[in-house]
């Protein structure tokens, strides 16, 4: 059996079926009227916790918290013209095991 034979039994094949979800903001919130400002990305950062350690990318929170204006120009460009980078598409999804029995999908 090889590797790949091992771990297809863990997932499932995708049946294109989309399921439904309810809205969750009020019906005159769209993509077309949200805005960027200084103040709201900087309110935003601020309310990530102070840590020395890195993300994935190589920033701090530090870092972050000093770059409000930058970045509300950076998202403003990149929502404004559509154009997504790829690398914000990306994500890192790491389990944190907190305690309890390791192997406890609760844990």
């Amino acid at each position: 059996m090889s590797i790949f034979q091992f771990f297809l039994v863990f997932f499932i094949q995708d049946d294109g079926d989309c399921p439904s979800f309810r809205r969750r903001v009020s019906c005159d919130v769209s993509l077309e009227n949200i805005e960027f400002t200084p103040a709201r990305v900087s309110k935003a950062i601020k309310q990530t916790k102070n840590k020395s350690s890195l993300d994935p990318n190589g920033f701090s929170s530090a870092l972050l918290k000093k770059l409000g204006s930058p970045l509300c120009v950076l998202f403003s460009f990149a929502f404004n013209s559509g154009d997504i980078p790829d690398d914000w598409r990306l994500s890192n999804i790491m389990p944190i095991f907190k305690k309890g029995p390791s192997a406890a999908c609760s844990s």
